[in-house]
């Protein structure tokens, strides 16, 4: 998950920027939360069985072709997002934001 803050920051200060919206470095941080399928976890819902599968999905590459199930889900997406590098799904990510 601190690969997850780190893109986050790193989005936030050198991709999306904007004065106007301010620091949205928690919502690219929640949004790969949530497409990984970890958003409902918290204290009184977390089953460390259930992160572990999540998780190793995600380091394997086993998530759906748009992304789901890793840090970045996009709708319709021109790839299989399992086959591209991680910045090249956050920028599909980051573009579908901007529509």
């Amino acid at each position: 998950m601190l690969t997850s803050v780190a893109l986050s920051i790193y989005i936030e200060q050198n991709v999306m920027d904007n004065p106007i919206y301010g620091d949205r470095t928690c919502q690219w941080f929640w949004g790969m939360v949530s497409s990984l399928g970890l958003g409902t976890a918290d204290d009184r819902h977390f089953d460390v069985g259930a992160v572990i599968f999540i998780l190793n999905r995600f380091m394997n590459r086993e998530y759906e072709p748009n992304g789901k199930g890793g840090l970045f889900t996009v709708d319709n997406p021109d790839c299989d997002m399992r086959d591209i590098e991680i910045w090249w799904q956050a920028t599909r990510y980051l573009n579908q934001q901007l529509r």
